[in-house]
């Protein structure tokens, strides 16, 4: 859905490619977040796997240098009572 919504954003704001962070978590499947990606936007969506070399742990040791909010969850309704413990 996040997808769809960032696709219709990305054409009336005249952005011809988009792709998500989704693909950073290590608890995600970047094939199949990759592959609705591209079913939802065509050659629009630009397919990566963020956990390449560590992108993981460098985007958490980035976000505390520079003191960057990172929710402690996913967002979906599955993840939220977790948070809360």
């Amino acid at each position: 859905m996040r997808i769809v919504k960032t696709r219709e954003k990305a054409k009336t704001s005249g952005i011809e490619c988009i792709a998500t962070t989704l693909t950073i978590s290590p608890h995600k499947d970047k094939t199949v977040i990759n592959r609705i990606g591209v079913e939802e936007c065509g050659r629009a969506f630009l397919g990566y796997d963020f956990k390449k070399q560590d992108g993981f742990k460098k985007a958490n040791a980035f976000s505390r240098v520079h003191d960057l909010y990172r929710q402690h969850y996913c967002g979906c309704v599955y993840s939220l009572p977790q948070a809360k413990d």
